[in-house]
């Protein structure tokens, strides 16, 4: 059970559209956006049926001081009620030259949705292994080994 990251595929993005169509009002309310618009990666687990991404930092709300990452998880093999989200602040690095490791800290949660089917536990273990790879695609030759510590 991985996520591996790779660029999205044209053809899903259209199914997405329709996924976030038929959810119609539900969509709204919760304030999950599905449209893939503006996302060209994504993180598949296969194994465990999702797909995820993370929304771009909005630039006006980066202004105002929020640099709040929204990371989405699609159960494929769910037909309705089959999106949860994160709504995480970024917390600070650690730089350890010694050993070349960059930890990622993660430390407070803003908002989060979740499916009938899952339970904040579970949704949580999900989350800490996206993050996990996540920091893995960071470009960072001084740092190449990556640790994730989330406090919650």
């Amino acid at each position: 059970m991985a996520f591996k990251y790779e660029k999205v595929s044209e053809s899903l993005k259209i199914d997405f559209y329709y996924d976030e169509f038929k959810q119609g009002k539900d969509a709204t309310q919760t304030s999950v956006k599905l449209s893939l618009d503006g996302v060209d990666h994504w993180w598949r687990d296969l194994d465990r049926g999702i797909i995820a991404w993370k929304t771009r930092a909005h630039i006006g709300r980066m202004a105002d001081g929020d640099y709040s990452q929204e990371f989405i998880m699609k159960f494929i093999d769910k037909e309705i009620d089959n999106v949860i989200f994160f709504v995480i602040e970024p917390g600070y690095t650690l730089y350890d030259d010694k050993n070349s490791l960059a930890t990622y800290v993660y430390e407070k949660i803003l908002n989060y949705k979740l499916c009938d089917f899952i339970s904040l536990e579970e949704a949580l273990q999900i989350l800490r292994d996206l993050l996990n790879n996540v920091v893995n695609i960071i470009d960072n030759s001084h740092y190449p080994n990556r640790k994730v510590i989330i406090n919650f």
